[in-house]
């Protein structure tokens, strides 16, 4: 049977967030293992640790106790769990493993190299983000950085971590997953009776006048619950109670500080609940007042029961919440006059609008990605987003693609292209240009003048070459002049063949069977190119095939070692 690994510094990563995919993988054939810190207290209880423990075994989930630290500054935890993970992988030889949290993740994809395990890193927010706190990026960038290179899929959950992963990190794959998903039925209003929701509100002490502001999620620095109890107490309003569901670290820190500021019957601390989706329901108002999240998952319930929300403004709840419903983490100010901004206002339709952005989060969909990544079906999920992104340019699936990457400028003559194209006259072939510079609108122009405006597509710059490499048939680099041309590089490690133009730096590295070159002014021979190809595809991908082999020696490592020998040679 196979086997499969799912590892995190601590439990409540596995518990909270992945026994859907736990179960993906038993449902796919695995025998599914767990490694985890189950001694880590900072987030679960003892009671709940055992509790989780229990269901583990009832599904038949094996679990392994490793010691993952949460810091990587912590050098003697991290080389211990790295130890026992190993020594756990070389008596179990699992086949896939899919790991979550910046630390376990590091140690995971570490040992994962040494033992070629395929492996699927979870990015559930990267401590490095727009307004990260510098030692963020000086620690945590270059670690991650190191450790895309040993990642085949790199599971990012929200847009600006997509952005940044597809153009800093260099995992085989990276790929945007909405979130962990969410059971929209689960946390629909309609699933309890007025008489239910009631019946809570009794029993957390509030009247029928009062109004409930609620929040989720571990009493850590991260989630910044203080700043919210310090504006319900500015704003010291007769009919406000404010819940807060979660343990952690803070809780003592958390209860001195509602008890100095005399609102112990204000603000109550309610600790680990199980029934989030009736407490969401029977709330007035939530707020989400993080100062760091991947893509909050309360906030997503709490959206899906319909009721308004306010949260900060950072990554991740920027991604679900698109109103005014923003203030800045740290702004008590702000805060206060949010909350009585959409406590005593009718929010209707943001509420619509909110829930309406939440249906692609939907668990179906988010299950459906998984189990492809899971199944080795990521080659038809790639396919279709190939297809997606084709079209979406405008180019049919069925047209050969012809693409350039580089500034519009004289040198990088892309004009010869079009001239090729007046010659070649085939309605089948359209040519991406991703770049901007100064020949754009003359570029543009002669697209009209040969008309051919409507199989030539200026895409202006773009951050992800990998991606339409993916979706392109042939490489074209018509150059007057170049160095060695990164672009080219990059089309052949994606597997395309090249048609480039005769300079010094295609000379330097490509062989006649790598690529078709040509003067750089001859319109008439890259024509002629251009239509062989799209006569042999045989002859297409073999050369593809040719040039992705070829092209493993400009691997890092390779020109890493080169450059170490050239510096050492000068001592």
């Amino acid at each position: 049977m196979k086997k499969a690994l799912m590892t995190a510094s601590v439990p409540s990563m596995i518990g909270q967030f992945n026994m859907n995919n736990i179960q993906i993988l038993q449902e796919l054939g695995y025998e599914v293992h767990v490694a985890c810190n189950f001694y880590d207290g900072s987030v679960w209880t003892k009671e709940r640790t055992r509790q989780f423990i229990k269901e583990l075994k009832r599904k038949k989930i094996r679990y392994h106790q490793i010691g993952f630290p949460r810091s990587p500054l912590d050098i003697r935890g991290v080389v211990t769990s790295f130890q026992q993970l190993k020594r756990l992988t070389e008596k179990e030889e699992f086949d896939l493993m899919h790991c979550h949290t910046p630390v376990a993740s590091v140690i995971s994809r570490a040992v994962a190299h040494e033992k070629k395990i395929r492996v699927i890193y979870t990015a559930h927010g990267f401590h490095f983000y727009t307004g990260a706190p510098l030692k963020n990026w000086l620690i945590y960038f270059p670690i991650e950085w190191v450790c895309s290179w040993w990642t085949d899929t790199l599971i990012t959950i929200n847009k600006e971590d997509y952005a940044r992963a597809g153009k800093l990190m260099h995992a085989r794959r990276v790929t945007y997953i909405p979130g962990v998903g969410i059971d929209l039925k689960k946390f629909s209003p309609n699933v309890f009776l007025k008489s239910e929701t009631a019946l809570i509100r009794r029993k957390l002490g509030v009247s029928d006048h009062e109004k409930i502001l609620l929040s989720v999620g571990e009493l850590s620095p991260r989630k910044n619950h203080e700043s919210v109890i310090r504006a319900i107490a500015k704003l010291n309003h007769p009919n406000i109670k404010y819940f807060i569901c979660g343990t952690g670290a803070l809780q003592e820190h958390l209860q001195k500080l509602i008890d100095e500021l005399g609102m112990s019957e204000k603000v109550k601390l309610l600790g680990y609940r199980a029934d989030i989706s009736e407490l969401c329901c029977c709330a007035d108002l939530f707020v989400l007042p993080s100062v760091q999240e991947g893509l909050p998952v309360a906030l997503m319930e709490a959206v899906a029961s319909k009721i308004p929300v306010i949260c900060s403004r950072i990554r991740g709840n920027t991604d679900l919440i698109k109103s005014d419903a923003l203030f800045e983490a740290r702004d008590v100010d702000g805060i206060s006059e949010k909350i009585i901004e959409y406590l005593f206002s009718d929010k209707s339709k943001e509420v619509e609008h909110n829930y309406q952005i939440l249906k692609k989060y939907d668990m179906t969909a988010v299950i459906h990605e998984i189990r492809g990544l899971y199944s080795g079906g990521e080659n038809l999920y790639e396919l279709y987003e190939c297809q997606r992104l084709r079209l979406s340019i405008g180019v049919p699936l069925e047209a050969t693609l012809l693409l350039s990457v580089g500034e519009l400028n004289e040198n990088k003559n892309h004009a010869v292209i079009l001239r090729a194209m007046l010659l070649l006259q085939e309605k089948n072939v359209h040519y991406v240009i991703a770049g901007e510079g100064v020949m754009h609108d003359r570029l543009l122009e002669m697209t009209r003048k040969y008309n051919i405006e409507d199989r030539v597509h200026l895409i202006g710059f773009c951050n992800d070459i990998p991606r339409l490499c993916k979706i392109a048939d042939v490489c074209v680099f018509p150059s007057i002049r170049e160095g060695l041309g990164m672009a080219a590089i990059e089309g052949m490690a994606s597997g395309l063949p090249l048609i480039v133009s005769d300079n010094r730096g295609t000379r330097g590295f490509l062989k006649e069977n790598m690529a078709f070159t040509c003067r750089y002014d001859d319109a008439d021979g890259f024509a002629k190119a251009i239509k062989y190809f799209v006569k042999n595809e045989d002859v297409r991908i073999s050369m593809g095939k040719v040039n992705a082999e070829v092209v493993r020696r400009f691997d890092i490592g390779t020109v890493n070692k080169i450059m170490y020998k050239a510096y050492s040679s000068l001592r």
